[in-house]
């Protein structure tokens, strides 16, 4: 870049090693690396995003957080916005944002549009593996689809992680009748 000014921002997830330079500094090969081993990505369900901003005149990059709203944002603005109030809730939002999802699925399961509901279910699934309740729906989505293997094996999932929850068992009758065994 020209000058710092214009930067804007780098949103970056699977890179390593990015770099820049700017004005002068860029003639003498003198790079900024904008990841760097600090930013570990901690215990996330989600490929981590950082973004990289001139902040007080200098390069600052962080690791964004995406709201329940999945509005991103890092946590040093969280913590500007919210101060003392900040929790590890705020920080770790995929179990809100899994909750969403697996509400679009209901919507979606509600409206008969089943595939669509697996989507939604699946993506609840991907933020957060032991939601019982987004896989015993997507079981019966499944189901409904003619998918019986596919909705055995979430039912057995279910059960695997709670084993007392009878709507997955029932799930796991009506695909093993299904599939007449």
């Amino acid at each position: 870049f020209a000058e710092r000014g214009f930067l804007g921002a780098v949103v970056f997830a699977t890179s390593v090693d990015i770099r820049v330079s700017f004005g002068a500094e860029s003639n003498g090969a003198e790079y900024e690396r904008l990841d760097h081993d600090s930013l570990a990505p901690g215990d996330h369900r989600e490929i981590p995003q950082f973004i990289t901003r001139i902040v007080d005149g200098a390069l600052l990059t962080e690791r964004l957080i995406r709201g329940k709203d999945e509005y991103p944002t890092t946590e040093r603005e969280l913590r500007a916005a919210l101060g003392d109030e900040l929790t590890d809730d705020h920080l770790d939002t995929a179990p809100a944002r899994a909750e969403l999802r697996k509400d679009k699925g209901n919507a979606a399961f509600k409206d008969g549009i089943f595939a669509q509901a697996v989507v939604h279910y699946t993506e609840a699934l991907e933020l957060d593996p032991t939601h019982v309740v987004a896989l015993c729906n997507r079981a019966q989505c499944f189901l409904k689809l003619g998918e019986h293997e596919k909705a055995l094996s979430d039912a057995d999932a279910c059960i695997a992680i709670k084993h007392d929850y009878v709507k997955a068992h029932f799930r796991k009758g009506l695909a093993l009748h299904a599939m007449r065994r």
